[in-house]
This record gives C-alpha cells, structure tokens and sequence, in this order.
C-alpha cells in the first residue's frame, strides 16, 4: 500500500498548491503531514469496502 501513499503525496501537495494559488488560502500542511493524512485516509478505505468474495468451484478451484 506505500507505493500507492507515495504517489498520492505529490498529488495532496498539488491540490493545496491550487487552492492556495486560487484562492490565497494558506494551509500549513508540509510533506510529511500530507503523507500521514494519505495514510490515515488509504486506511480507512481499505478498512471500509470489504474484501470481493471470489467464487470457489467444489473442486477448490477459482
């Protein structure tokens, strides 16, 4: 799950770059605050949607 957290970061970044240049409100979030958000965040999700159930033939087979 890290290497999906490491691509998000940039893009966390890049979404308060454009609200701070669009409408000059400065948030005081650095890298490493981005990243643990990400995290908190990919988490959740992971924890909230359930896993898919695959089907299983009586063999054992997928």
């Amino acid at each position: 799950m890290t290497k999906y957290n490491k691509a998000f970061v940039p893009l966390v970044m890049g979404v308060i770059y454009l609200i701070n240049a669009k409408y000059g409100v400065q948030l005081p979030i650095g890298e490493t605050e981005a990243a643990v958000v990400v995290t908190l965040v990919t988490s959740f999700l992971t924890w909230l949607i359930p896993n898919k159930k695959v089907p299983v033939d009586v063999d054992g087979n997928k």
